[in-house]
Parts: C-alpha cells; sequence; structure tokens
C-alpha cells in the first residue's frame, strides 16, 4: 500500500495537464507569489496548480500580505481540499522547493504516485 494519497484520476489528469502546460509559471518557497501593484498572481507551487485546475482560487486562503505570497496554512488548506495526505504534501514541497524539480518532473511522480 502506498503511503502517498491517491486522487481522482480527472483531477489527476487535469492537474498533470497544467503542470505540463504553458498557463502557470513556477514559485519556489511560496504557494503563490503576486505582483506588489495590482496583487495579480504571478507564480504558483506545483500544489497552488492543483488547487487552480480544481476550480478553487488561491485569493480564498489565507496569505501574507507584506511578503506578497501565501504562507504554509495555505498550502495545507490546498492539500486537504485535494484529499492529500501529509506524505504527499511533504513530498511535493520538497521536490517543488528544495529539489527544484520542474513542473514536467512533478507531473511525472504525480502520475506515477497518485
Amino acid at each position: 500500500m502506498s503511503k502517498y494519497s491517491k486522487i481522482d484520476p480527472k483531477l489527476k489528469a487535469k492537474w498533470c495537464k497544467a503542470l505540463r502546460g504553458k498557463r502557470f509559471k513556477q514559485a519556489r518557497s511560496a504557494f503563490v507569489r503576486m505582483t506588489a501593484k495590482s496583487g495579480a498572481i504571478t507564480q504558483h507551487c506545483c500544489i497552488a496548480v492543483g488547487y487552480v485546475v480544481s476550480g478553487r482560487s488561491p485569493l480564498e486562503l489565507p496569505h501574507t500580505e507584506n511578503m506578497g505570497s501565501f504562507g504554509s496554512s495555505a498550502t495545507t488548506r490546498a492539500c486537504n481540499h485535494l484529499g492529500l495526505n501529509s506524505e504527499t504534501r511533504d513530498k511535493l514541497v520538497t521536490m517543488n522547493d528544495f529539489r527544484q524539480n520542474s513542473y514536467a518532473e512533478i507531473a511525472n511522480w504525480i502520475e506515477k504516485h497518485l
């Protein structure tokens, strides 16, 4: 039995397609990054991409305005919405932020393990 979450196959396909597409730019060490002037989101972490393709907006989640990015509570809430357990969350955060895997590499991992 895998220690990682199993997610809806349709969500997984949409998430992986979005990660491989050109719409999203990758954020590191932040759920999303926003412009200081307009507050427009310019970058998403891999989990934020999943949250968006599930039909939700990152702007619904708590954020730290002075940093222009969202904190770990946003990541946890997004993971809860996506049905991801803490092991899955930790793996995705490690791949995105610390190992600096590309979106395509993360999509490959999601397809194989979730």
